[in-house]
C-alpha cells in the first residue's frame, strides 16, 4: 500500500487458465497481506461482467465460466479495503480458442511418434498426452508446430494427445482449453506373411514380387507396408487402401540381402503402431565348381532369388584382379583368359 492519502497499488494477475468450463486465476497483492483487503475475480466482455467470484483475502480463485470459443473475454481483480473503494488490476485476455493436434505419425523402426499441428514457430502450447491408455503424464511446454515423443521399447506404443494454447503478456501467462484429443489408429496389424516369390526362369528380371499379408484394423483407411534393410533404414514403402489386407510389391530387393517388413494402419490423422516385423532373406548367387583349360575358365553357379540380367565374373591371381567380364546368365559361365594360366600362381573367381 502507499502512504497516508495515496491511492492503493492495484493487484497484478500473474496466471490465468481456462479449461473444462472453469477459469482459474492467480494474482499478487500489493505489499504484505492485510486482513482488511479482500479480492473479487471478475470476467468481462466488451460491455458487461459475465462472471464474478469473491476470493476473500486469498490470491487465487476458480470460478465457472462457459465461454464461447473465439469470443474475447478478459479477467481482472477488484481489490477492496476499508479505506477506499475498489482498485482494479490490469486486465488479462482469456484464451478461449483451441488448437488441435492434426497428425500423429509413428516411425516403423523406432516407434517414436511425431505430432504436428498448424502453428507459427513462436507459438507456445502445453501438450498433454497419454501413452497406451495410461493416466496422462505432466503437461509439456512446446513451441512451434511439432513435437516428437521418443517412446521406450518395445516400439509401437499408442498416443492420445491434446494441446492448450499459451499466451504470455507483460505480467501474466494465459492458458486456453485443451483441444480435442487426437484419434490416430491405436491397433497394430499382425503380419501373417512376408515372402518373396521368385520370377519364373523365362520371365523378365523384375517379375518377382514380395507377397505380404496382414490382419485388419477396424479404424484403418489404408495400410502402409514398409520394407527395411539390415541397417533399419527405409528401403521401400507402399500404401494399400482398406479393406484390402494383402499386397504384392516389387521393391527391388538385392540378392543376398536380409530385409524386415512391417505394416501400419493409417487413417486421416496419421499412422498407428507398426506390426512386429517379419524377416525376408534372399539367397545370393553361389559357385559350386570352377574348371579351366588353356583358354577358358568355367564357373558353375547356383542362381540367386532374382533372375539376373548377367553376371560379373572376376579372375584373381594372388588376390589381384587380372580379368573381368560381364556374361549372360547361364548355369555355367565361361570367362576367356589371355593364354594359358601360369603354373604356381593362386587363382580365384
Amino acid at each position: 500500500m502507499g502512504g497516508p492519502g495515496s491511492a492503493p497499488q492495484p493487484p497484478v494477475i500473474t496466471w490465468v487458465r481456462y479449461d473444462d468450463g472453469v477459469l482459474a486465476v492467480a494474482w499478487s497483492g500489493p505489499g504484505k497481506p492485510n486482513a482488511g483487503v479482500t479480492y473479487v475475480v471478475q470476467v468481462v466482455d466488451d460491455d458487461r461482467t459475465v462472471a464474478e467470484a469473491w476470493a476473500g483475502a486469498a490470491t487465487d480463485a476458480a470460478l465457472p465460466l462457459h465461454a464461447v470459443p473465439g469470443e474475447v473475454y478478459r479477467a481482472r481483480i477488484a481489490m477492496y479495503n476499508l479505506a477506499s473503494g475498489p482498485t482494479l488490476s490490469p486486465e488479462v485476455t482469456i484464451v478461449t480458442d483451441t488448437s488441435t493436434v492434426e497428425r500423429a505419425e509413428t516411425d516403423p523402426v523406432t516407434g517414436a511418434v511425431t505430432l504436428t499441428w498448424k502453428a507459427a514457430d513462436t507459438d507456445e502450447f502445453l501438450l498433454r498426452y497419454v501413452v497406451n491408455g495410461t493416466a496422462p503424464g505432466p503437461e509439456v511446454p512446446v513451441s512451434g508446430g511439432s513435437f516428437v515423443i521418443d517412446l521406450p521399447p518395445p516400439a509401437g506404443s499408442t498416443v492420445a494427445a491434446a494441446l492448450a494454447r499459451v499466451r504470455t503478456g507483460q505480467d501474466a501467462v494465459s492458458i486456453g482449453p485443451h483441444g480435442p484429443a487426437l484419434a490416430a489408429p491405436t491397433e497394430r496389424p499382425e503380419l501373417v506373411e512376408a515372402a518373396y516369390d521368385a520370377p519364373p526362369a523365362a520371365g523378365p528380371p523384375d517379375a518377382g514380387l514380395l507377397a505380404v499379408a496382414w490382419t485388419a484394423v477396424p479404424a484403418a483407411d489404408a495400410y502402409r507396408v514398409s520394407v527395411l534393410d539390415e541397417g533399419g533404414l527405409f528401403f521401400r514403402a507402399a500404401e494399400v487402401r482398406a479393406p484390402v489386407t494383402t499386397a504384392g510389391l516389387d521393391p527391388g530387393l538385392v540378392d543376398g540381402g536380409t530385409y524386415r517388413v512391417v505394416v501400419q494402419a493409417v487413417n486421416g490423422v496419421g499412422s498407428g503402431p507398426p506390426s512386429a516385423p517379419l524377416a525376408v532373406q534372399l539367397a545370393a548367387p553361389g559357385i559350386t565348381a570352377v574348371t579351366s583349360d588353356a583358354a577358358t575358365v568355367s564357373v558353375a553357379v547356383v542362381p540367386p532369388e532374382f533372375t539376373p540380367t548377367g553376371y560379373d565374373v572376376v579372375l584373381l591371381r594372388d588376390g589381384v584382379p587380372v580379368r573381368r567380364e560381364t556374361v549372360a546368365p547361364a548355369s555355367t559361365l565361361s570367362l576367356a583368359v589371355p593364354g594359358p594360366l601360369p603354373r604356381g600362381a593362386a587363382y580365384a573367381v
